[in-house]
């Protein structure tokens, strides 16, 4: 294994540098507070999208297959190394660790948070599957924004504690659901945006139109007080969809006329390359955060001023480990499998 390095696609990375920021805000904001519903409305949805960015359509069934291999080293071998590195290892917990679920890591005292990795997995297969078999037949787009729809209507429906009483393994309710959010990662880069650069002004009135549907988030009743995507607490699951939608249109559409500044896109595409292990880190930090922090200093400023100077730590520490140890980004390169006696190249 030895790390990989690739072109980079610069406001996509930007982008996820501004949601990973968003995400430690989030953690270091109380329930109950309108910064932190508004935020949670979209910002989940919004790191799914990305993958959807990225996406482009792969030349046969093998280097399908490859590609789906890949991704489990990416994210599925990496989810395992993080979950086990954090719980306190045995039977149980490593069976909990298997399930890999939010709830399933809380119960085994490892990082909740890694349940976004497994799911992020499932819900790019289920993505590159529909993509590949159906986004170059006539009115692909539409066939496919049809069944990713099927698939987020289907997601809710087992994610009702009435209608299943447990989490499914690795988060596949909710990777349904996100299938539909990667979809509109594709469609805002090869198609919206395309549209919104020829009639700039367009862009500049969607971008506060989009962010005031977001504020619906605010005003959805959940379990949690707030949108969670992590225990498939949606509150109005139709709501959810439009702030999501329009979370990742607007954030996305800010970003990328942003990233025309030279020093905004070299701090945010700085920190979307290491935003996996950011996002693996910062759970411990925001929980030190929310434990020790007076309740008098608990205020939005306060939280917004740490977030910076927290998000530029951890920062830090993840270019180490991904340099170091770069299998613990999700980063590999020369992995080959044998079938048989022919060997396959998964990475190159």
């Amino acid at each position: 294994m030895i790390p990989l390095t690739k072109k980079r696609l610069n406001y996509i990375d930007s982008i996820k540098g501004f949601g990973i920021w968003l995400v430690v805000l989030g953690h270091l904001l109380d329930p109950g507070n309108y910064l932190k519903s508004y935020i949670y409305g979209f910002h989940m949805p919004l790191f799914f999208s990305v993958y959807g960015m990225t996406y482009k359509c792969p030349e046969s069934v093998s280097s399908l297959a490859k590609r789906i291999i890949k991704r489990f080293f990416s994210y599925g071998v990496t989810y395992f190394i993080w979950a086990l590195i954090y719980c306190q290892f045995n039977i149980r917990n490593f069976l909990l660790v298997m399930w890999g679920t939010n709830d399933s890591l809380i119960y085994a005292k490892s990082s909740g948070v890694l349940w976004f990795l497994p799911c992020y997995f499932i819900s790019c297969v289920i993505f590159e599957i529909v993509m590949f078999f159906f986004i170059n037949k006539k009115n692909g787009i539409f066939i496919t924004f049809g069944l990713f729809s099927f698939f987020a209507i289907a997601g809710c429906l087992l994610g009702i504690p009435n209608f299943i009483s447990y989490r499914l393994p690795w988060g596949i309710d909710i990777a349904l659901i996100a299938s539909l959010f990667l979809w509109f990662g594709y469609f805002f880069k090869n198609i919206f945006l395309p549209m919104v650069l020829k009639k700039k002004a367009a862009g500049f009135i969607l971008i506060p139109v989009c962010s005031v549907v977001c504020v619906l988030s605010i005003f959805v009743k959940t379990q949690n007080g707030y949108v969670r995507m992590a225990s498939g607490d949606y509150g109005n699951f139709p709501v959810f969809l439009l702030t999501a939608i329009s979370g990742i249109l607007f954030i996305s559409l800010i970003i990328f006329f942003l990233d025309k500044i030279s020093i905004v896109s070299k701090v945010l595409s700085s920190l979307g390359q290491y935003s996996l292990v950011i996002m693996v880190l910062q759970r411990d930090v925001t929980n030190f955060y929310q434990s020790y922090i007076p309740s008098k200093y608990d205020l939005t400023i306060v939280a917004v001023i740490c977030s910076v100077i927290i998000t530029a730590l951890l920062y830090v520490a993840s270019y180490i480990i991904s340099n170091l140890l770069p299998f613990m980004a999700g980063k590999y390169k020369n992995i080959s499998i044998k079938f048989f006696r022919k060997k396959i190249t998964i990475i190159k």
